[in-house]
């Protein structure tokens, strides 16, 4: 566990904000959204309640 890290941060998650570039963006959405209308790849999915990611993600 990192110190000061929201539980609800995945290693993955934390992994994919650091190799996020200026103008990249990431989209936090329910399983209906049709991500291959956006990109062919998705390499990022979480079963925890959307609206807990939002408020952890907005502290940062």
């Amino acid at each position: 566990m990192l110190k000061g890290i929201h539980p609800a941060i995945s290693p993955e998650l934390l992994k994919t904000l650091a190799e996020m570039r200026h103008g990249d963006e990431i989209i936090l959405s329910d399983a209906h959204f049709p991500t291959h209308l956006l990109h062919s790849n998705v390499s990022l999915r979480m079963a925890s309640p959307l609206l807990r990611y939002l408020k952890v993600l907005r502290s940062f």
